[in-house]
């Protein structure tokens, strides 16, 4: 297991494209972005996955928060940091739970 890139907790990480791949080929044609900058990704614990994409859409995804940094800047990312790294290891909330939490 090794640190999840947004939280810190040590789980089991997915990988987060940092621009989404639903939007790659469209980013292409546009030029938009460039190769390389499709290809960057974060590890992410599925909790912080499912979070970040709740948070945003896509088109703010590729757009405003394609990197860690502006990821962290964002205030309702750092509430969240704020609430999940006081949980153990290996805890996942309710998905139910987190539609609620939304906005």
């Amino acid at each position: 297991m090794r640190p999840c890139d947004l939280c810190g907790r040590p789980e089991l990480t997915t990988r987060h494209h940092l621009f989404p791949r639903s939007l790659h080929r469209r980013l292409k044609r546009k030029k938009d972005a460039r190769a390389q900058d499709l290809r960057e990704i974060v590890d992410l614990c599925a909790p912080c996955h499912i979070r970040i994409h709740q948070i945003f859409s896509e088109k703010e995804l590729a757009s405003e928060y394609n990197s860690l940094e502006r990821l962290l800047a964002d205030t309702r990312v750092q509430n969240w940091l704020c609430w999940i790294r006081r949980k153990p290891s290996g805890f996942r909330p309710r998905t139910n739970s987190w539609k609620a939490r939304r906005g």
